[in-house]
């Protein structure tokens, strides 16, 4: 799982102060980034946001998480091959829902202070999809790889999609708030299943019996390489000796 972005943009709505023309008829509204005409014969009711941000403020901050998102991806995939992307992954998930928990906060202390929240939220949310990368070879046999990988990202996306269906109503029901500290949580307490499920290999599985472990080493590259590995080395001593 992974902190989905789009829901600052839905949010947006409930955040900030709506503006309205001098025509009567005619009822503008912020939506996200850009903005939105609703036509109607007389003004309607609009329930007020309570921060009144300009565009230019609005546009670092709906920028602000793909900024920090884009400067760790190859950061993160390093850190996952060269140490734990088991750690990488799970710190990465954690921070991401603790900050995007925080948004409110942020948000009431100031758009300076929510706009680097939601950078710290992409900066965390960027090795995720790595650590994802380097996990994947060492579990999952060649000839289930894709049908496993195809079926994990769509899940990402689907989760994207229905967040974004339900933040709508959470805005109008629960308030703004709501969808900072309900996906925030969510994502928390993610992270309790993901450790003690997740290992970075499956030799350091404490719960994956021996039949399952064998086969997993004998179906994917890791196997091999070992195994390659094995023969240089005896080959070296063969020489020495």
């Amino acid at each position: 799982m992974r902190a989905p972005p789009p829901l600052i943009k839905v949010n947006c709505v409930g955040l900030l102060k709506t503006r309205v023309t001098k025509k009567p008829h005619q009822l503008w509204h912020l939506d996200s980034s850009q903005t939105t005409c609703l036509w109607a014969p007389m003004p309607c009711p609009i329930k007020e946001g309570e921060f009144d941000w300009d565009d230019e403020m609005q546009g670092y901050i709906l920028s602000s998480y793909y900024y920090g998102y884009a400067a760790t991806n190859i950061l993160g995939g390093y850190a996952a091959a060269r140490f734990s992307a088991r750690w990488v992954y799970g710190m990465g998930l954690l921070t991401a829902g603790v900050f995007t928990a925080l948004g409110p906060l942020c948000a009431y202390a100031g758009a300076i202070l929510f706009m680097f929240s939601r950078i710290i939220v992409g900066l965390a949310s960027g090795v995720i999809i790595p650590a994802m990368h380097v996990l994947f070879p060492k579990w999952f046999p060649e000839s289930e790889r894709q049908r496993i990988t195809g079926a994990l990202f769509s899940a990402t996306y689907l989760g994207t999609v229905l967040s974004m269906a339900s933040s709508g109503s959470m805005v109008k029901n629960l308030g703004w708030t709501s969808v900072f500290y309900i996906y925030g949580g969510i994502t928390i307490f993610s992270v309790l299943p993901w450790f003690y499920f997740v290992y970075d290999e499956p030799e350091s599985h404490p719960r994956v019996s021996e039949k399952e472990k064998i086969y997993i080493l004998e179906n994917t590259k890791r196997n091999r390489a070992k195994k390659t590995e094995k023969n240089t080395e005896s080959h070296h001593k063969h020489l020495c000796n």
